[in-house]
Parts: structure tokens; C-alpha cells; sequence
């Protein structure tokens, strides 16, 4: 039984035929000469029917015309699927700097927020011990930059070292040499001067600055990858199916243009290589997606480091409600140095700032997904460039009526998975909804 893409193509070769019946092949080749001089050849078209080594069948065009005809479709294949990669490339290079400029900036910012609350609680106190933080805030953007620290070292660090000092200045009227505060040092786990903060604010940190390296090195990688395979080779078979698709019936005095599905078919073989990275392409898309789902929520590096000016701020204020008991516990284990009588004793009371609901204070107001773009706000959108050439081939003239033709098509019930919108309160917010294509 004929398929129906079989009696398609009978009807696309009668129609050839007609055509080219329909002309002497002097006229023929006239028409001939006259497309291939508007593709900018000029060298000589003798006015007969020749034979190619492509086209087979009555033909116009010598073997040069074929070669130079090849080279060109070959050249536009290519400029099309280059200027589609440097497309979705360029978009998620945009997105990476800009994520990276933000991230950067929301560090500095929790710096500045902590220097401003510890400068007004302590003065000239914190100036003379604020190397502690900044040393702490340092480790965090180098570990975002890719640092060789794990986040839980970095904050076990800090803690250690803010107890040692918090600890010293407490306790001046005892003399506190280096063996000593060694001794601390080594058992702050069996201390627990702050309680359970360091633990609670460790896992904040790590979570959300785990997810937003991971985020932004998955866009350049991602940017990386497309340009690079956008940088295609054609076969000597793609080629000459090219050049049969595009210019032979040009060649053969049939000036109607390739229909759109044989068009697409031969372009989806020359490009069978992406296709195959189409399933890693989709995996790719999937785990951006999910970590942009988690900065949205509950790994929100925003809301995390808006925050730690607080948290240490209890934490201190922790230490200071149970200094008794913790100087009890350090004299157990280290044993209780000697008095210091040249000691003076610190101010070192603070009241607590006031609370804030972190929705509240820090609405989440990251940069959109792509500079300029005006389309849904999902890595969903790229997640078929891996899979579908006809989306590689950019402005190329193979594909325009292509593009426009699989845009008409009716899709029904997609599901569209963590479109990102912005609540009352601006915040980000994932949600799932199906979207019906009227």
C-alpha cells in the first residue's frame, strides 16, 4: 500500500516533470543563467543541456556550477546552525555574567550590612577584631569562585575563631597564652558556645552556595557546549543531498522552491550528530531547572546572607547569656589559668536587633533569565535545541518556511514545568501549569 509521503513525492516529481516540459531547454538554461548569476557566480553558462555529476537528469549546470552551488549550500547550512548556537549560546552567557555580578554584589552587601549592625553595637571594639569576619566573607566568595575550602570548613573556621575571641574578651582578667587558647580551640565541639547557630547557619550556607556555583557554572558549561556544537561538518552524502534538495531542480529549469518537509528531512540528516545529545541536552535543561526551582525557595542564597549579620549577632549574645556555664566548661577541660591584674574589663553587651521575616526584608530579585529576551522566563525554552535541528538553523534560507510551517502547529496539553513568576511581595515563585494551545 502507497503511503502518503510516497504519493507526495510521485506528486512533487510530476510536477517537476511538467515544468519542465512546459519550456525548450535553451529557455530553460536561460533561466538558469540568470538564478545562477544572482547567487553572485559570474563565469560563462553556455546556452545547452548538460549532464552534472549531481543532477543527474537533464541539467543546465556544468560540473563547476554544481561545485560552486554545493559550496554555497553547504556554507549556508552552516551559518545557520552557527548563528542559532551563538543564539542560545549568547543567552546563557548573559545569564552567567549576570547571576555572577549578583552573587558577588549580594556577598559585599552582607558584609556591609554586618560592618554597619557590629560598628553601631560595638564601635571601635569590632574595628580592632572585624578581621575575623572579613577573613570569613573572604573564604565565601573565594569558595563561590571555586575555592579549594568546603562551605562547612570555612563556617567550623570562622565559629572557632569568633569563640577564641569572644572568649578573650570576656575573660581579660585571666592570662590566656597561645597553649591555651590552642586548647580551646582544639575542643569548641565539646564547648558549644553558641549552641546549635553555627550548625544551622553552616547548613544555609552550604546549601545555597552549593546550588548557586553549581547554577552558574552550569550556564557557562552549558554556553561552552552549544557553541561548540555549533560548529559543524558535513558529509560528502549531506552535501550532495543539500545540493540535490536546494539547486537541482533549479538546475534542471524549475524555478518552484524545495517543499518544506523534504527540506527539513535533509536537514535532519546532515544534523543526526545533535540530535544524538538531544537526551543529555534534556538532562542538562532538567537539573538547571531544578536548581533555579531551589534558589527560588529554600536554598535562596539572598535570604541566607541577609540574614548572617543576625545570626552571629545571636550567636554572640548566646555566649554572653552563658558565659558562666561556658567558662565552667573551658576551665573543666583546659583548667583554669592564672588571673590577670592589669586586666580591664569590655563592654561587651548588646541588645537584640530587631526580628525580621526574611520574605519580608529580603525579596528575591534575581536578574532575568535572559537580558532582553522577551519569552517565558524557563530553561524550559531551550530544552529542545539538543533535539530538533530545525531550531540550529537560525535565519538560514533552508529552514525559513520550515520554522513558520512547525510554529502553526497545534500542541496540546504540554505541560510547562516551573514557569517562574513574581508574588504580591516580590518574590519568586516556581508553580506547574497546563497551558491548552487554542
Amino acid at each position: 500500500m502507497v503511503s502518503i509521503h510516497q504519493l507526495f513525492v510521485v506528486f512533487i516529481g510530476i510536477s517537476v516533470t511538467v515544468v519542465t516540459r512546459g519550456s525548450s531547454p535553451p529557455q530553460r538554461c536561460h533561466q538558469v543563467l540568470e538564478f545562477y548569476r544572482q547567487q553572485n557566480f559570474n563565469e560563462t553558462l553556455d546556452v545547452e543541456v548538460v549532464n552534472g555529476k549531481v543532477c543527474r537528469e537533464p541539467s543546465c549546470c556544468t560540473g563547476k556550477m554544481e561545485r560552486n552551488l554545493r559550496l554555497k549550500v553547504e556554507e549556508d547550512l552552516k551559518a545557520g546552525v552557527l548563528r542559532g548556537g551563538e543564539q542560545v549560546g549568547g543567552e546563557l552567557k548573559a545569564k552567567h555574567d549576570n547571576l555572577d555580578k549578583f552573587f558577588i554584589e549580594l556577598i559585599d552587601q552582607s558584609k556591609s550590612q554586618l560592618d554597619i549592625l557590629f560598628y553601631e553595637t560595638y564601635g571601635s571594639l569590632y574595628i580592632d577584631n572585624s578581621e575575623i569576619f572579613s577573613f570569613f566573607f573572604k573564604e565565601l566568595e573565594e569558595y563561590y569562585r571555586g575555592g579549594p575550602l568546603m562551605v562547612e570548613e570555612i563556617s567550623e573556621n570562622f565559629f572557632t575563631s569568633l569563640m577564641l575571641k569572644v572568649f578573650q574578651l570576656l575573660n581579660k582578667s585571666y592570662l590566656l597564652d597561645d597553649e591555651y587558647m590552642a586548647c580551646i580551640g582544639e575542643n569548641v565541639g565539646r564547648i558549644r558556645p553558641f549552641t546549635d547557630i553555627p550548625d544551622r547557619l553552616s547548613m544555609q550556607l552550604q546549601q545555597a552556595f552549593v546550588a548557586s556555583r553549581a547554577f552558574v557554572r552550569g550556564l557557562e558549561t552549558g554556553s561552552d557546549v552549544i557553541k561548540k556544537l555549533s560548529k559543524i561538518s558535513l558529509s560528502d552524502e549531506c552535501s550532495s543531498s543539500l545540493m540535490r534538495m536546494k539547486y537541482c531542480g533549479r538546475c534542471g529549469g524549475t524555478m518552484a522552491p524545495e517543499c518544506d518537509g523534504f527540506c527539513l528531512n535533509v536537514v535532519r540528516g546532515c544534523l543526526c550528530s545533535l540530535q544524538q545529545v538531544g537526551g543529555v541536552w534534556k538532562k542538562y535543561i532538567d537539573t538547571m531547572d531544578s536548581l533555579l526551582e531551589k534558589l527560588s525557595g529554600s536554598f535562596n542564597i539572598e535570604i541566607v546572607l541577609g540574614s548572617i549579620d543576625v545570626q552571629i549577632s545571636e550567636a554572640i549574645m548566646t555566649f554572653q547569656e552563658h558565659k558562666v556555664a561556658i567558662t565552667k566548661t573551658v576551665f573543666g577541660i583546659c583548667g583554669k589559668p592564672k588571673s590577670n591584674p592589669n586586666a580591664t574589663l569590655p563592654t561587651l553587651t548588646m541588645s537584640y536587633p530587631q526580628p525580621h521575616g526574611a520574605e519580608e526584608s529580603y525579596p528575591v530579585h534575581y536578574p532575568s533569565l535572559y537580558p532582553g529576551y522577551q519569552g517565558p522566563s524557563s530553561f524550559e525554552d531551550l530544552a529542545g535545541y539538543g533535539a530538533d535541528p530545525d531550531n540550529w538553523i537560525g535565519d538560514s534560507p533552508l529552514s525559513r518556511k520550515s520554522r513558520s510551517t512547525k510554529k502553526n502547529r497545534k500542541r496540546r496539553g504540554r505541560k510547562r514545568s516551573r514557569d517562574i513568576s513574581m508574588d504580591q511581595r516580590g518574590m519568586l515563585r516556581p508553580s506547574s501549569r497546563y497551558v491548552e494551545d487554542k
